[in-house]
């Protein structure tokens, strides 16, 4: 690690602030800079229909959890969730944006607030025997998957209950090892770990509603790809979130402990590995519908993460 590097990891809490924007700005702007993807006509484009919020919170006041939730956590998980329907999955009818706005507000209540670890733990085991699930929160989401059919195809719908359930299992298993050593050999762990916390195959699937798309052979292959764009790129742009809330039990932290790099160095090989998995994935997608589909979907995920307040990306801009 070089000596900048160091100093931005170990000096005042100032001067780590400007180094954690200048290292995600420069990150940021690569990725821009050398992406074709259209976000430039995304954002030109993006008019989100605002009675999909209305839907939403209908929708969570019927779940009765509001006393779990301050005001400002639940206004934040909502519009989390809005952004998310209207940005990468614009292409879809508002029944299905709804259904996947519904399900982030979820993931992140997961992801953010104290679920309980035996809840988690037990969420696939007691949905699997058709049990109620330990909290509230998990027994919303039991029901919420139980949709999927719904709007996706079988192996669609299976996959993503499937990765939901692997999500929900790295929480728990990532809040009782946070401080495990890794091997230095343990890449092919660090790889695997984000994968099975990133859901990124659940998202990749809700891009191919059954009705648009009831041909499944015309976009599955390009499902690796995407679910390892959505981590990388997630991973890129919640940089700068992570940095200031102190978290370091991720994969770029990972990946330069393992690489025995800067942690500049491991985000830019992650921009790297974004750009040429993009390219890869252009080339499974053969119908022109699905690769417009596809390119709008991965463009307006980049757009999402500089809308949602949740990534602090307006202040890192304005910084």
């Amino acid at each position: 690690m070089s000596s900048s590097n160091k100093s931005v990891e170990t000096l005042d809490p100032g001067y780590h602030r400007a180094g954690v924007v200048d290292m995600t700005r420069a990150a940021i702007t690569s990725f821009m800079l050398r992406t074709d993807l259209p976000v430039h006509g995304i954002i030109l484009k993006y008019e989100p229909n605002r009675s999909i919020q209305q839907l939403i919170r209908k929708e969570i006041r019927k779940w009765k959890i509001e006393k779990l939730l301050s005001s400002v956590q639940h206004e934040h998980l909502t519009s989390t969730g809005f952004y998310v329907s209207t940005t990468f999955y614009a292409h879809l009818h508002i029944d299905i944006q709804v259904q996947i706005a519904l399900y982030t507000f979820l993931t992140c209540l997961i992801d953010d607030f104290d679920v309980g670890t035996q809840a988690l733990e037990e969420f696939g085991t007691r949905l699997c025997n058709g049990h109620s699930q330990l909290h509230p929160v998990l027994d919303c989401m039991a029901k919420l998957l139980g949709r999927m059919p719904t709007y996706f195809l079988p192996y669609a719908s299976q996959s993503i209950v499937i990765s939901t359930i692997q999500f929900i299992n790295a929480t728990a298993f990532d809040k009782k090892t946070a401080s495990m050593p890794l091997s230095d050999s343990a890449s092919s762990f660090v790889e695997y770990k984000r994968e099975r916390s990133g859901l990124g195959e659940a998202y990749g699937f809700f891009a191919w509603d059954k009705f648009t798309f009831p041909d499944i052979s015309t976009y599955v292959q390009v499902i690796p790809e995407t679910t390892r764009l959505l981590a990388f790129i997630n991973d890129v742009f919640s940089f700068y979130k992570e940095e200031l809330a102190g978290e370091r039990n991720n994969f770029v932290h990972d990946r330069a402990t393992l690489s025995k790099s800067s942690l500049r160095d491991a985000l830019f090989s992650i921009v790297d590995e974004i750009l040429a998995a993009i390219k890869r994935a252009r080339c499974v997608l053969k119908g022109e519908k699905e690769k417009r589909i596809w390119n709008d979907f991965l463009a307006g995920y980049v757009l999402y993460h500089f809308i949602a307040p949740r990534y602090l990306l307006r202040e890192l801009i304005e910084a």
